[in-house]
């Protein structure tokens, strides 16, 4: 039993993985329309992305806790939820990757620098001794 819930868990977060790496690939053909869409269709495209990776989640965490009733050793069980922590990290983190792919102008409108005008050029500008 141990071994199939295993084998389940590895499953799940190997396909939820590909699924988000497929997904950010098949994006990058019309990522760009995307992109310029509208905050909302964005943010539908976001939640369907967050409500798939929770499910991905849940099943693993239901494999752990049916692992939690059956297995006997404490020592295996802390590693059941190490390895079930960092499943959920990595379904968390590629489906973030996808997520961030599509709100990338956004992000990187947030993150420029203003541009600098002439005043603040020649403030910044050392002064030059004349000769």
């Amino acid at each position: 039993m141990l071994k199939q819930l295993w084998l389940m868990t590895n499953v799940i977060t190997g396909f939820a993985v590909v699924q988000a790496v497929a997904t950010a690939f098949a994006l990058a053909t019309s990522l760009r329309d995307l992109q310029l869409k509208e905050i909302r269709v964005k943010t539908c495209v976001a939640m369907v992305a967050v409500a798939t990776a929770a499910l991905y989640c849940i099943g693993v965490w239901a494999c752990w806790w049916l692992a939690w009733d059956v297995e006997a050793n404490k020592t295996n069980l802390w590693i059941w939820t190490i390895v079930t922590i960092g499943e959920t990290l990595a379904i968390l983190f590629f489906t973030g990757v996808a997520i961030g792919g599509l709100f990338a102008p956004e992000l990187e409108a947030n993150v420029k620098p203003p541009p600098q005008t002439s005043e603040h050029a020649s403030a910044s500008a050392p002064a030059q001794q004349p000769k």
